[in-house]
């Protein structure tokens, strides 16, 4: 596992032991680097690259220059060679000679690159996938077809219509990838673009948005509004029953799916007072040991009826103690819950015109099935 600090100082260590972390002596990256692993020569290799700092590579723990390449935004590997997107004026994707990711000296069979000038953007990012190497723009997808001869490179231009892609947000889900954009979340097979029928927060597209992927579950490090506040959370995408989950206030700067003795892990890095702590994304309904609130608010029942409403129970079934709470008309009313595989029900009799409902708990875990209310509703 490799690690660069905000100092630029790049660290490593063995995810299989119980080494400790061992800097890279020399190695200073600033930028926003993009990795890829990649075997030359019978040893495995880390190319690091970003729009500042060039590309270097990392060979049994020592840092080296790769002096010739150009400064990548993102690399990836694809048939043996390294792919990287140079965004800006330049705008264009390069490609290093085949089996060799030191070379980029550009003639017809060693390295070259390929320019952009049409109106979909800048190149944020390169991605190989089902046997093409796709290339995200901020206002598109194109599709390259890179087999040996580059004399025989094909690319095409994909149609997409789903505005600004966020270049983090991409990520490589299974049989697809899943990506951000600024009308939602988007799934692509290599050939068509759908839309995820989630139902979206408010997302502040301006700031970082980080994805990653793990067992059917897509997480998203975002900023989301709140009552016209913003708020960084991670939100979790349950891509095969369609339903999302929220971590609230929690500052991640990266996300990054590893493999571990066992099977793999999304782990994270923060901001703020976890800084200088990594963590992997669970179940545990805790941050750092700590359990989180978790809150459940409904909308506002029937809000633009005038009728007088009256709550005469609630009952819901709760595996782990919560509190249930009623809001009629800006007035609270709260009534506390022990966990129970039985259906409860709790007596109210109050009423308002606007009503809605919280579900609340600092436990660390909440089982809630849906809830349902007796209301009796009086027209006047």
């Amino acid at each position: 596992l490799v690690a660069q600090l905000t100092d630029g100082s790049v660290w490593v260590t063995n995810l299989f032991s119980s080494e400790g972390w061992q800097q890279i002596d020399g190695l200073y990256l600033t930028g926003d680097v993009s990795a890829a692993n990649y075997n030359y020569d019978g040893t495995d290799i880390l190319l690091l690259s970003s729009g500042t700092d060039g590309l270097y590579m990392i060979k049994n723990r020592t840092g080296y220059v790769c002096g010739s390449a150009p400064k990548f935004t993102s690399i990836t590997i694809h048939n043996e060679r390294v792919f990287g997107a140079v965004g800006g004026n330049t705008n264009q994707v390069w490609f290093s000679d085949d089996f060799n990711p030191l070379n980029w000296r550009v003639s017809s069979d060693e390295a070259g690159y390929i320019n952009f000038a049409d109106e979909c953007g800048e190149v944020i990012k390169v991605v190989s996938f089902t046997g093409y190497l796709f290339i995200f723009r901020e206002y598109g997808i194109a599709r390259l077809k890179a087999y040996g001869d580059q004399a025989e490179f094909v690319l095409n231009k994909l149609f997409t219509d789903v505005g600004h892609i966020v270049k983090d947000s991409i990520a490589i889900c299974g049989n697809r990838i899943v990506f951000y954009a600024e009308t939602g979340i988007f799934t692509f097979d290599g050939y068509e673009v759908s839309r995820l029928s989630f139902d979206l927060p408010e997302l502040d597209a301006s700031a970082n948005l980080i994805g990653a992927y793990l067992d059917d579950y897509y997480y998203l490090s975002c900023t989301r509004i709140v009552d016209d506040k913003e708020e960084r959370c991670v939100i979790r995408y349950d891509l095969a029953h369609k339903e999302q989950a929220v971590l609230s206030d929690i500052r991640v700067r990266a996300l990054l799916k590893v493999n571990v003795k066992g099977g793999a892990k999304v782990l994270c890095a923060f901001e703020g007072k976890d800084a200088n702590m990594l963590g992997e994304m669970s179940k545990s309904g805790a941050v750092m040991g700590v359990n989180t609130k978790k809150l459940y608010r409904s909308g506002k029942a029937m809000p633009l009826s005038s009728a007088i409403k009256t709550v005469r129970s609630i009952s819901l079934v709760t595996e782990n103690p919560i509190a249930v709470t009623l809001i009629a008309d800006g007035k609270r009313y709260e009534y506390p819950l022990e966990g129970s595989k039985n259906m409860q029900t709790v007596r109210v009799e109050h009423w308002g015109r606007r009503l809605s409902f919280e579900l609340s708990t600092d436990e660390a875990e909440a089982y809630v099935l849906p809830m349902s209310a007796d209301v009796d509703i009086l027209e006047v």
